[in-house]
């Protein structure tokens, strides 16, 4: 078969496919080409998925160059190959204008800042017509319509028109985000559909476009590197990845490191099927990047993937360590307090049999099963000890009840007995909160500023211990640690056993003592007492796996989180148990001492709250 030349035709064609794959894409063309014209007001119009135009009030077009706009491989944006190093504009190729040329009937419009009237270039299907004089303010309009008709095995691929639109809208609010000094409006068969009016401020505009409050700001510098993060608290969550916007250079893009560095910053926050709302913006050395990757510029290679993922995950994970969303659940003493009687409540609790029952244990008679030490959470074995049975454990029984007296007098000394007993709030958040009781053995209910908050006691607990054990391992101080009398041994091969041998000081410092005793073979010396064989013998073998595929100490960091989350979750209190006042009380306290106490370390919440807005309305007082 002999080797010919295509015909400019079809070499057109070819080129047009790789460069426009839908609608949604020449839209972000044409945007990416208003913004590069200084444009602050950019309009897109749809009658359809094949019919559309943008206008912008940009600097405009020549009309000298107008012709030149439709020429592949025409561009003002670079001059040289050293500039694809240094861009500081989004079109570079000089490939859209002449591709989309080439699949529709084009209609460029535009009045250049300096020119006293508009002038109109339109061609069909890749045949340029005639530049004309035309009515037109200063900057560009540009239509297209009838797309893909020359081209029918393209145009059958298009989806439906409300899923192409669809496209066309999240194309649009990505430069939205990015581009807050910039108005945007999206108008479909004439009706407005989004607007977004330029700001000055930029968390007003990411919070309204991802119709997201409160989200919390991040900015990050470190080496040439610089990360503007957004981000939501655990409780905002979402269930697809979508609501994640990755910025490079200021562009919109798709990539497997920079989400994983997000996804990673949130681990043992959310569970599983949940995820954030971020938009991050990345900022790297022209050096460290490459751009000129594929003809629709939405991917990228940079020359270090680890290194963009560490100082990603690194800002960002310390960001949500100290819990920003905190600060907005702060409220008074008074707000959060119950509403005190006028009398002063007795400052000593109420006598014995009385009917306040919460039978508190000394501390001298309770059994210490916590991995924390003396100034930990402590637990009680109820089934030895001689607690007198409680109906469900409540605050007051039905004896007690039928013998409240019914004067006046006696009825507020029945309330300061009460509050009496429950303490008047102080200290942290979770430590002024007056508590109620327990319910089902299994959740401690509390009163709060604006409802009624249920706390979870295991995952309460299980996050207390796992911070605990984490702030152990970070600081090179073991937790209780039992040695065997017969070592059990773990069979690899040897690349895995040197893979744990290199990193026998990290798992040393979680109190694991590792020991290779042949090529193929290890032996476990000792590990933390609250750590099951079954458990560790299979993180050991995952861990070893992944080192020797992933390699890295980020590997070995994110399995020892997974083994404390282990330790954490068997050593905790269970539901079920049940617990005296000053357990549930010092468990509170203990909350305080973490910004992440909201969360277990598998992401599930630690609390609920019931409004008081949503109860009156649940019981028919309001509607």
């Amino acid at each position: 078969m002999l080797i010919k030349r295509l015909e400019p035709q079809v070499i057109e064609r070819i080129a047009a496919g790789e460069v426009i794959e839908r609608p949604a894409q020449v839209v972000k063309e044409l945007i990416e080409n208003s913004i590069d014209a200084e444009a602050t007001e950019i309009d897109v119009e749809v009658i359809d998925a094949t019919e559309i135009s943008v206008s912008d009030n940009g600097v405009g077009i020549p009309k000298d160059d107008l012709a030149l706009a439709v020429e592949r491989h025409a561009t003002s944006k670079i001059i040289s190959s050293e500039d694809l190093f240094r861009l500081r504009t989004y079109g570079f190729r000089g490939e859209a204008l002449a591709s989309l040329a080439a699949v529709s009937e084009l209609s460029i419009l535009s009045r250049f800042e300096k020119d006293e009237c508009a002038y109109e270039l339109k061609s069909h299907f890749g045949e340029r017509l005639a530049i004309g004089s035309a009515s037109h303010p200063a900057g560009t309009r540009i239509r297209f319509q009838r797309l893909f008709d020359n081209i029918p095995a393209r145009k059958k691929f298009l989806k439906s028109s409300g899923a192409e639109i669809a496209q066309i809208r999240r194309t649009l609010k990505s430069f939205a985000l990015c581009h807050p000094k910039v108005t945007f409006r999206l108008r479909n068969q004439g009706k407005l559909q989004d607007f977004y009016q330029k700001t000055s401020k930029p968390l007003l505009r990411v919070q309204e476009v991802l119709s997201t409050k409160p989200l919390y700001h991040l900015l990050g510098e470190e080496n040439g590197f610089r990360a503007e993060i957004y981000f939501s608290s655990p409780h905002e969550v979402v269930k697809t990845s979508q609501n994640i916007w990755l910025f490079c250079q200021n562009r919109w893009i798709t990539d497997r490191t920079l989400q994983s560095a997000i996804l990673e910053s949130y681990r043992n926050l959310l569970m599983h099927g949940e995820f954030p709302v971020v938009y991050l913006n990345l900022t790297v050395p022209d050096d460290f990047i490459d751009i000129n990757v594929h003809p629709t510029k939405s991917q990228i290679r940079f020359l270090d993937n680890r290194v963009v993922f560490r100082f990603v995950h690194e800002k960002l994970r310390e960001a949500l360590h100290q819990a920003p969303w905190n600060s907005d659940r702060n409220v008074s003493a008074d707000d959060a307090s119950i509403d005190w009687p006028s009398r002063h409540a007795p400052q000593t609790p109420p006598e014995p049999n009385q009917w306040v029952n919460f039978e508190f244990t000394p501390a001298s008679q309770q059994k210490d099963r916590s991995v924390l030490g003396n100034d930990s959470y402590q637990r009680v074995d109820f089934a030895n000890e001689n607690i007198q049975p409680m109906s469900s454990r409540l605050l007051f029984s039905s004896s007690a009840v039928s013998q409240q007296p019914q004067n006046g007098d006696t009825k507020s000394q029945f309330c300061e007995d009460l509050f009496s007993a429950l303490g008047a709030p102080q200290g942290g958040f979770w430590e002024q909160m007056p508590i109620l009781g327990q319910l089902r053995k299994t959740y401690i209910a509390c009163k709060g500023a604006s409802g009624l908050i249920m706390v979870d006691q295991h995952a309460a607990h299980e996050r207390i211990m796992f911070e605990r054990l984490q702030q152990s391992w970070k600081s090179g101080h073991a937790s209780d640690v039992q040695r065997y009398l017969i070592p059990p041994r773990l069979t690899l091969n040897s690349e895995a056993v040197e893979a744990l041998n290199t990193l026998a000081e990290q798992w040393m410092r979680m109190g694991i003592e590792l020991e290779v005793c042949g090529p193929e073979e290890i032996t476990v010396n000792a590990k933390p007492t609250w750590l099951t064989d079954k458990a560790l013998m299979g993180a050991l073998e995952k861990c070893a796996k992944e080192l020797v595929e992933l390699g890295g100490s980020f590997r070995m960091e994110k399995r020892l989180s997974d083994l404390q989350s282990t330790m954490a979750c068997h050593s905790a209190v269970r539901a079920g148990d049940e617990l005296n006042f000053e357990e549930m009380k010092s468990l509170l306290k203990q909350m305080d001492e973490f910004p992440l106490s909201g969360f277990c370390p598998h992401g599930r919440p630690v609390s609920v709250e019931w409004s008081w807005r949503d109860m009156e309305k649940d019981f028919g007082r309001i509607v």
